[in-house]
């Protein structure tokens, strides 16, 4: 009744799968005896998933400040919006997440409650906070993400962690 992953076991597509409904399946008969079944699918999309790719920096003195690169290899010429968590320092803080590659888009929160995790599903749109507390009100509603090629990331936060989790589709066959 969902999409479930499916993978083809063989080494040039290990790290890929398909999200897919099965609608229809028949048995193949050699010599009356069943060898084998035939599957009809639907798939999600029009090309393969990669795993995710997960991206984690560890800040122990609360200050980040850095810039640094990601490549989004994916085989899609859109943006790529990846998932975006950060853990906020005892202060609170501004957090500013720029992407230089993107024109300087800046993804901008003010004043983030402290001791907080903060999830940013920057594809669907949904902003979360480990306090409860409603955060979008703080958000420049500049949703993260990533231009096809190479991407300058720029942070500049008062967090003890940042992590970005994202997946990339691959195109498979001729």
């Amino acid at each position: 009744m969902n999409y479930q992953k499916f993978q083809i076991v063989q080494e040039d597509l290990q790290d890929v799968y398909w999200n897919v409904i099965f609608t229809k399946m028949s048995n193949v008969f050699v010599g009356n005896v069943n060898q084998a079944f035939v599957l009809t699918g639907h798939c999600d999309s029009g090309f393969a998933w990669e795993n995710s790719q997960i991206l984690t920096k560890s800040y122990p003195t609360g200050f980040a400040i850095e810039t640094f690169n990601f490549y989004n290899s994916s085989a899609d010429a859109d943006f790529n919006y990846p998932v975006i968590t950060f853990d906020t320092d005892g202060q609170g803080w501004d957090f500013i997440l720029t992407n230089n590659s993107d024109g300087g888009r800046e993804c901008i929160f003010l004043f983030q409650p402290s001791n907080a995790t903060i999830t940013m599903d920057n594809y669907n749109e949904i902003l979360t906070s480990s306090t409860g507390l409603n955060v979008l009100s703080k958000f420049n509603l500049h949703w993260f993400r990533l231009i096809p090629g190479l991407n300058s990331i720029g942070i500049n936060a008062r967090i003890t962690s940042f992590t970005m989790t994202t997946q990339f589709l691959r195109k498979i066959g001729g």
